[in-house]
């Protein structure tokens, strides 16, 4: 028998079907199931009591008893045990409640919020649990939360595998699109001083000499370009990547640790790798500060054990127009007594060659090996060697291979620049050994052994101090050698230009005599030539203007190797009217700085029957006739001039 009540206008009308009948006449009636509905259907046999509001145009629900959390708290004890007794809290954490205590002592469960999945429920599972979203979005909030870990996630019996493990095998990502497996996100204005905002924090402190920790390990593999960590910051004072090792142990400390293993056959390997990009002032691909050490303290060490290896390895391959630096190091600061360095280099062992620092520049217009600066009391380029051994030493050595094209190609290149009191592009120093000389150098087809410039100052400076004790011997400042079978040897090679005065070579007054060809001047010579001449070059001649004394038609010319020192002149006199004076002005191609000195000679008959005389200014000098030339004749004059 089952018991149906259904609506009928405002009532509700119960009917009894009797499935057999039995007991008829006792009072008590009883039914399997029961049900509440609108159309006198019978309630589902699956359950007691079944309420079908299907036949109801506006749906409606069943209303649980409505509780305060004061009004649930007060009911303990229950009147009677009922496990399984359901209210519905109004206020506080709002929601269905379930009594699990088969007791009249109630222990109230938290079934549902209208906010979500209470997670402090999820206790003592029996199985795994999954949550199968698909896709639908799972989003976690903690408005409000002030203490240490607003979700954690913790095991002590882990003893393998992960904690925390995200994967995904989709192929499906978007072109020109990201996909993160992780996403960190954190924003705000903090405004509390000294405070540290860290999106991901991680810290292993197993303990053991067994024991390896990394507080991060990333892998990645199989894509076209592959990072394990990739690193972004854009902040005005910001870090990519910040690594400290705080360690006070006595064994090797790493604050970053790079490797890289494996055989990669044409590729190239980095430990690490650096990439500095924008338009900031300046750009570090990487930046690395050390300080506080009672021994050494390197910004940078690196170290090699291969066969073909290189410590450090610095390369630019920027295409613009300002300075491009492969490897630069820096010292700055006030190191007392000690020795400050911007860039160390050392190389030991029994190799056939050490390098303490190798450097390479190629394929610009201008191209330095090794380029050095300072701006204080200091080296651009110091090298030593100590070595005591018998080979050659060189504290300094550089070199220039290959065809330079119409370039120039410079072994060693030092300039010097400033307003200290003395700057040298290049300063060397030889002492204690048979033979010592400060700068030794040699080239081969086409070279410079010395080629010095300077743009303020003294391109190549040499200078011989001290006593020569009982010894005696020559000592010279500078040494010059050019010797072989080229078609032209110079020792030396001065150029001096640009400036209102250039002197290519400059004896200055008490600065000593200059010889050529011969080590012996008499006392008061200042220059002595032996086994040799004096020879005036210059490119483009004087020029020679005739004088309309010298007749009509009248011509003359100047010898083309003559310069504005000595030369040869031709005037030829026209017909008609002669007259004494002014015959013609030779027009000299460089301005002296006062008048000079005038020699004139005659070189024909017909003009050594001439009596003349010349006078001279800064630009030129005339040449004057006492009495007027008679016919068209040639006269021919050498000339010699000197400033003074």
């Amino acid at each position: 028998m089952y018991t149906n009540c259904f609506a009928k206008g405002t009532a509700i009308v119960c009917c009894i079907s009797f499935l057999f009948l039995s007991g008829f006449l006792n009072n008590d009636l009883y039914a399997q199931n029961a049900g509440v509905n609108f159309n006198g259907a019978a309630p589902n046999i699956s359950a007691a009591f079944d309420i079908n509001v299907d036949a109801l145009g506006t749906k409606k629900g069943l209303l649980i008893p409505r509780v305060t959390l004061a009004q649930r708290t007060v009911m303990d004890p229950l009147p009677a045990a009922a496990q399984g007794l359901i209210v519905y809290q109004t206020d506080d954490e709002q929601g269905f409640y379930y009594n699990t205590s088969s007791t009249t002592t109630p222990s109230w469960s938290f079934l549902v919020s209208n906010t979500g999945l209470r997670w402090d429920l999820l206790q003592n599972p029996e199985g795994d649990l999954m949550m199968a979203h698909g896709a639908h979005q799972t989003e976690f909030t903690f408005d409000g939360f002030t203490s240490p870990r607003a979700f954690s996630i913790s095991s002590n019996s882990i003893t393998k595998g992960s904690l925390l493990d995200l994967s995904s095998n989709s192929t499906a990502g978007g072109e020109g699109l990201r996909t993160d497996m992780l996403n960190i996100y954190r924003d705000g204005a903090n405004t509390n001083t000294g405070h540290i905002a860290t999106g991901i924090y991680s810290q292993v402190v197993n303990t053991g000499d067994k024991s390896t920790n990394y507080g991060g390990f990333f892998s990645v593999s199989g894509g076209n370009t592959n990072t394990a960590v990739m690193a972004e910051a854009n902040t005005g004072v910001g870090t990519a990547v910040y690594a400290r090792n705080t360690s006070s142990t006595p064994d090797d400390q790493y604050a970053v640790r790079a490797e890289t293993s494996g055989n990669t056959v044409a590729g190239n390997n980095y430990g690490v790798l650096g990439s500095a990009y924008g338009g900031s002032l300046n750009n570090y691909g990487g930046f690395f500060s050390a300080a506080g050490a009672s021994g050494n303290n390197m910004g940078v060490r690196a170290e090699t054990d291969a066969d073909f290896g290189i410590g450090v390895y610095g390369q630019n391959t920027s295409a613009g127009t300002g300075t491009q630096i492969g490897v630069k190091g820096v010292k700055l600061g006030n190191t007392g007594s000690a020795l400050g360095i911007g860039v160390q280099g050392g190389a030991n062992g029994t190799a056939n060659w050490n390098y303490g620092g190798y450097f390479s520049a190629n394929e610009a217009s201008i191209n330095y090996g090794i380029f050095g600066a300072t701006n204080s009391n200091g080296y651009g380029v110091y090298g030593q060697n100590s070595s005591e051994s018998i080979g050659d030493q060189y504290g300094v050595y550089g070199t220039k291979t290959g065809n330079t094209g119409t370039g120039v190609g410079t072994g060693v290149y030092g300039i010097a620049t400033g307003s200290g009191s003395e700057n040298y592009g290049g300063r060397f120093y030889a002492q204690d050994g048979t033979q010592n000389v400060g700068v030794y150098a040699s080239t081969g087809n086409g070279g410079y052994g010395v080629y010095a410039t300077s743009y303020s100052g003294i391109g190549v400076y040499g200078s011989k101090t001290g006593n020569l004790g009982s010894g005696g011997g020559t000592f010279y400042g500078i040494y010059g050698q050019a010797t072989g079978t080229a078609t032209t040897n110079v020792a030396g090679y001065f150029v001096a230009s640009g400036a209102t005065t250039n002197y290519g070579i400059m004896v200055p007054a008490g600065g000593g005599k200059v010889a050529v060809g011969t080590n012996i001047a008499s006392a008061n010579a200042i220059l002595a030539i032996k086994d040799g001449h004096l020879q005036s070059q210059q490119t483009t001649a004087p020029t020679i203007v005739v004088n309309d004394n010298a007749g009509i038609g009248a011509s003359a010319s100047v010898l083309a190797t003559s310069s504005d020192v000595a030369g040869n002149f031709t005037i030829t006199t026209g017909g008609g009217v002669w007259a004494a004076g002014a015959q013609a002005t030779i027009t000299f191609n460089k301005t002296y700085g006062t008048s000079p000195k005038v020699i004139i000679l005659a070189t024909n008959l017909n003009a050594a029957n001439k009596t003349i005389y010349v006078t001279s200014n800064t630009t030129s000098f005339t040449i004057f006739f006492t009495a007027a030339a008679v016919g068209s004749l040639i006269h021919t004059f050498n000339y010699i001039v000197i400033e003074n």
